[in-house]
């Protein structure tokens, strides 16, 4: 995503243990990125600053992922509005009995919901939000053109 990057390197256990990493001990840690005239190091320019996220070992190695200074900007806080479900098939707001629909899966949209599972007083989208053809969605001849729901 815009603004974040990662970095991969080698884990050395006299400054930072893997345990200290698996018990969550960097998360969230600040790191800055700097250039430096290593000839005069008072002369320096912080280029970026960053959050440590999420830690992954790869053999004797790690990636990190670095969330720039927009990155709390690309997460999404509450619910959204839009037409497919953001429930999990089967979780609490949903309330599908799996063991009812073994192997079913769900594509989150209300069709499904409604007429496979029966569901829809669960679905926990908008169905009947504009989507993007909204805009270009003219009046049909003969068809409904009351304004209401385009069920």
């Amino acid at each position: 995503s815009a603004g974040s990057a990662a970095v991969a390197g080698g884990l050395d256990d006299t400054a930072i243990t893997e345990a200290e990493v698996e018990a969550g001990l960097y998360d969230e840690a600040s790191v800055a990125l700097w250039r430096v005239d290593w000839a005069r190091p008072d002369l320096k320019v912080r280029l970026w600053t960053a959050t440590l996220g999420r830690i992954r070992r790869e053999g004797v190695g790690f990636t990190a992922e670095l969330d720039g200074p927009l990155a709390p900007l690309e997460r999404v806080v509450g619910r959204t509005y839009g037409r497919d479900c953001d429930a999990l098939l089967g979780d609490g707001r949903c309330r599908v009995d799996l063991e009812a629909f073994p192997g079913a899966v769900c594509d989150k949209r209300w069709s499904t919901c409604v007429g496979v599972f029966a569901n829809g007083a669960n679905f926990q989208g908008f169905p009947d939000i504009p989507g993007d053809d909204f805009l270009t969605a003219a009046p049909v001849e003969g068809g409904r053109n009351d304004g209401g729901s385009r069920r």
